[in-house]
């Protein structure tokens, strides 16, 4: 008997059910973060987390579709199994190393945005002797 139809059905299954919950989880608590992270402008937390959403989805579901291996014989229950067990744990590295490419792109995100605010609250800078004395002689200034 072949297993490769069970094996597919469960693949599929589970991992798109897997998406589905990290997806809905993830965007539920990153919206949290990202709007708390950007206070300042709710727009782009909200822009941010619909892109990342997107690349999730594209990027995961993509990868349980190639990661399914159509060659690969599966004859009997064990090596249904084995087989299932060792590409959802290959799909769930995946998506820890997606977790901390977010959390590391946040991060710096947010850093450039806090760097780029300081720069903006500066005072602006006085004129120089030499723009002072060229608006006195155009007479600009001089109420």
């Amino acid at each position: 008997m072949n297993y490769n139809s069970e094996y597919y059905f469960y693949y599929l299954t589970l991992g798109l059910a897997l998406t589905g919950f990290l997806s809905a989880y993830l965007y539920w608590k990153g919206g949290e973060l990202l709007t708390s992270l950007f206070e300042t402008d709710p727009n782009f937390s909200r822009l941010l987390n619909n892109i990342l959403l997107i690349i999730f989805y594209l990027l995961n579901i993509s990868y349980l579709f190639m990661n399914a291996n159509p060659l690969v014989k599966i004859l009997n229950g064990n090596h249904l199994t084995e087989k299932l067990v060792y590409q959802l744990g290959s799909y769930m590295l995946l998506l820890l190393f997606e977790l901390i490419v977010s959390a590391v792109s946040i991060f710096f995100l947010k850093k450039s945005r806090q760097r780029t605010e300081i720069i903006d609250d500066r005072p602006p800078l006085r004129p120089t002797l030499h723009q002072e004395r060229a608006a006195q002689e155009l007479g600009v200034g001089d109420d």
